[in-house]
């Protein structure tokens, strides 16, 4: 596995293109943190309306 990263690290990489791959990591995190947010507040909100037609007895889901 050394070897292997030690090849890698031989290869030239022109300045242009590394910025580009960074620029491109960079955005692919955000875009993965904004497509999670989400899912959190809808749990909690279905959490939550649950919890309230229990302690009302149930009545909500009749």
């Amino acid at each position: 596995m050394n070897d292997l990263k030690k090849q890698m690290d031989l290869i030239d990489i022109p300045e242009s293109l590394h910025q580009r791959s960074q620029q491109g990591i960079e955005q692919a995190k955000k875009e993965q943190y904004k497509t999670k947010s989400w899912v959190p507040k809808i749990a909690v909100t279905l959490a939550a309306g649950g919890f309230v037609a229990l302690m009302r007895g149930g009545t909500a889901l009749r």
